[in-house]
């Protein structure tokens, strides 16, 4: 996730005469975890979050908005040493004190059910984050227009979540309903309009509905293009699924349409490596799975002006003719961004590659 910690300081409680003993513990604990979390040892910083966090519940009561922010530093120090159980344990935590000090739907609870979702993310429980993430879209929901934006970057955060969870939907609600709310917030050409309209045509390549990506794509593309601030990378990649969908449709004259001006954007530099923008698999040789066999082929070839494969020669393989055949069938319908000289799309020879036949364990 994008989201991350931040560590929560709160300020060192003042001296209470009957607890100045347990009040200078505290103080001494809490500046030790804060040195140790701005040196990044995060480890480290375990117990004295732990100590400051028991010293606080003495100090305050276990209720107090205060010890939810000592619930949210050690979870944050636990997240950031990689113990996520523990980390999810106390940023629940947090989240009960502020529930009963706030209410269930405070907009200052947002953050935290984010940290939470980020936990669950880095433990590989997608289930958990994500009811995290909706419980963050439903608290900004309940919060009014204020709150909107906040609401589609969630949004777009589950959406993420779904489509690399690979759910049914692919996140497409998701990534809708945050198109909605920055098209009528911040207006239907803002560049975060178009990275959701992107997602949108990525959820429906991912289910292999071309025909439907086709519009997300291009309309994606034509907000990059108008956005200044806009980097060239956003385009670039509007470029390649355009190249992608088409080839899939068959659509060849819109593909090398899509190839050339990605050339035009790419500013490739001559030693830069040549990257696909469209490539299938090869086909495993039936007898090589049959005999466990493994293999790789290195090939040279030229990228043409239209940014087609041509020229192709084995250099070098291990395994056989099979592979090598296999290797080069495929390599004909791999699309390229040409080199652009003089402003205009040009051949490029001597493109190596190396394409490797592994039997997945």
């Amino acid at each position: 996730m994008k989201f991350c910690f931040v560590a929560v300081l709160i300020c060192l409680v003042s001296a209470i005469p009957a607890l100045a003993s347990k009040t200078s513990d505290f103080n001494a604990a809490y500046r030790e975890y804060t040195a140790l979390v701005e040196a990044g040892k995060f480890v480290e910083a375990v117990g004295p979050a732990e100590k400051a966090y028991e010293l606080g519940i003495d100090l305050l009561g276990s209720e107090d908005e205060q010890v939810g922010m000592l619930a949210t530093n050690l979870g944050m120090v636990l997240f950031q040493s990689e113990q996520y159980k523990p980390a999810a344990k106390w940023i629940k935590t947090a989240i009960e004190v502020f529930e009963a000090a706030y209410g269930k739907y405070d907009p200052r609870l947002i953050g935290n059910w984010i940290d939470l979702a980020a936990i669950y993310d880095k433990a590989i429980m997608p289930d958990k984050e994500q009811r995290a993430l909706r419980k963050a879209v439903k608290i900004a929901g309940e919060n009014g227009q204020e709150y909107d934006l906040h609401r589609a970057e969630i949004l777009m955060e589950l959406g993420m979540a779904r489509h690399f969870s690979h759910e049914v939907d692919m996140g497409e609600p998701q990534f809708k309903a945050a198109e909605q709310i920055y098209a009528a917030r911040l207006g239907p050409t803002h560049i975060k309009a178009g990275n959701a309209v992107f997602w949108r045509g990525k959820t429906n390549m991912a289910r292999q509905k071309y025909r439907s990506a086709e519009p997300h794509f291009v309309k994606a593309l034509e907000i990059f293009e108008q956005v200044p601030e806009a980097p060239s990378q956003f385009t670039l990649s509007a470029h390649a699924f355009l190249v992608q969908v088409y080839e899939e449709m068959g659509e060849d004259e819109k593909s090398t349409e899509h190839c050339i001006a990605a050339g035009r954007v790419q500013d490739r530099d001559p030693d830069d490596d040549f990257e696909p923008l469209y490539r299938i698999h090869p086909e495993y040789p039936y007898a090589k799975l049959d005999s466990n066999s493994e293999g790789q082929v290195i090939v040279e070839f030229t990228v043409s002006a239209q940014g087609r494969t041509k020229d192709a020669r084995v250099v070098s393989s291990k395994g056989g003719k099979l592979f090598e055949r296999s290797a080069l069938e495929a390599l004909e319908k791999w699309r390229y961004a040409p080199t652009i000289r003089d402003g205009e799309p040009v051949d490029t020879a001597g493109i190596q590659t190396l394409i490797s036949f592994k039997i997945p364990n």
